[in-house]
């Protein structure tokens, strides 16, 4: 904004997955035995990989100046990811989910640091009304076609 003759995007997309998108949530649900906060099911969004290609594609296209949501499909909640992308969900305690992420992820047997948890609580669902506005952007992929893309 100080400096409006430069124009400046900035793209913030849900959830990405896609086979060769490498993220903490993808390689989350990726797990055979996926680790949930006892008592807690959010509703998550997704969005497959080449839906973002085409999101930044349309961003430099109509020359888009601002701060952007890039949303998915739709929302599901997170046990309904976790079975369509192949997993069984393990509920855990969260006194007992804590302590423990936070000893595996420092001794490197997992990915996710115990600070993530909170996320798996209480993620943040966003509207891109605006970027689809601005853009006419409609994913070209659906849920089942995101999940199965982390199964392939």
């Amino acid at each position: 904004w100080r400096y409006p003759h430069i124009r400046t995007c900035v793209l913030r997309p849900v959830n990405v997955l896609g086979y060769y998108t490498h993220s903490m949530i993808g390689q989350y649900l990726r797990q055979r035995y996926v680790p949930t906060v006892m008592g807690f099911d959010p509703m998550m969004q997704f969005l497959h990989e080449e839906d973002l290609s085409e999101a930044i594609a349309l961003a430099l296209q109509h020359g888009l100046q601002g701060v952007f949501n890039v949303t998915g499909p739709g929302e599901v909640p997170l046990h309904t990811a976790i079975r369509e992308t192949g997993g069984a969900a393990l509920p855990i305690p969260e006194p007992v989910m804590r302590p423990l992420f936070d000893r595996l992820f420092r001794t490197g047997l997992i990915s996710t640091p115990a600070g993530a948890i909170d996320y798996l609580k209480f993620p943040v669902t966003l509207s891109g009304r605006r970027f689809v506005e601005a853009t006419n952007f409609r994913p070209l992929f659906g849920l089942e076609e995101i999940f199965q893309s982390l199964r392939s």
